[in-house]
């Protein structure tokens, strides 16, 4: 009997997740074992297992995950698509059932060294019930991140890579490092940046729209950050962005 192998991987800062390597060394234990003929080795890095809600259509999870369509176009009839646990192939209810279905259009089967792979009513039940658990666990992993990096940036820290317009990231003359161990950064103000927010923000309570806003902007000479002329879509970005913080620059 034939077995994909499929391995997925997100780090984690606490390494809670095994690595690919790990991964398939357990699956390939596995088939030695069981006496399993590897047909493939299929495995996605970087990896998210879900989308931002169940209620997204799965294939736009899976776009990233050319590992596991692959794994899935090479199934067979009898085929194994063997996994170390049933959260690998995806922590989204919606998303592990349209994979399961999949698999067993083609006349395949999935097996998790972790268990839970029959085929009965109570089987499914159950595996239904794992992934149910799986999503939620994820769910509050997103929201634990949120509330940390929220927290950070009540704390003055940057929690992106690229800073919104008007402002710019500098070490932390601290030394504070991050879980990775990288120096934080804090949110300094860029005057000249706050200064062209300001003069849109006074140009739009007198009414003018983003394409006239962007016509000053151009005549007076002043760039964008990234050198190029303003766009009144970038206007609006601002001013909307404004109008939600309730900054004024």
């Amino acid at each position: 009997m034939n077995a994909i192998c499929y391995a997925r991987f997100s780090p984690r800062p606490d390494d809670r997740c095994e690595s690919i390597l790990h991964q398939m060394m357990a699956l390939a234990d596995f088939c030695a074992k069981a006496g399993l003929h590897v047909k493939l080795c299929a495995w996605d890095e970087q990896a998210k297992g879900g989308g931002k809600g169940d209620e997204l259509d799965p294939r736009e999870e899976f776009a990233a995950r050319k590992g596991l369509l692959l794994a899935l176009s090479q199934l067979g009839k009898g085929d194994q698509l063997l996994v170390t646990k049933r959260d690998r192939l995806s922590r989204s209810v919606y998303a592990s059932e349209y994979i399961r279905r999949q698999v067993l259009r083609r006349g395949a089967s999935i097996t998790s060294l972790q268990g839970l792979n029959g085929t009965t009513p109570m089987e499914i039940a159950c595996q239904q019930m794992a992934y149910t658990f799986a999503q939620l666990e994820r769910a509050m992993i997103h929201e634990r991140t949120s509330e940390a990096l929220q927290a950070l940036k009540r704390r003055g820290y940057a929690i992106n890579e690229r800073q919104s317009y008007g402002w710019a990231a500098l070490p932390d003359p601290a030394g504070s490092l991050t879980r990775l161990g990288k120096v934080r950064r804090i949110l300094i103000t860029c005057q000249h940046e706050q200064m062209v927010i300001g003069l849109i923000l006074a140009l739009r309570a007198r009414r003018l729209g983003a394409v006239k806003i962007a016509g000053v902007l151009n005549r007076l000479g002043w760039k964008q950050r990234n050198g190029i002329s303003w766009q009144p879509m970038t206007i609006l970005r601002i001013t909307q962005r404004c109008e939600k913080t309730g900054a004024t620059g």
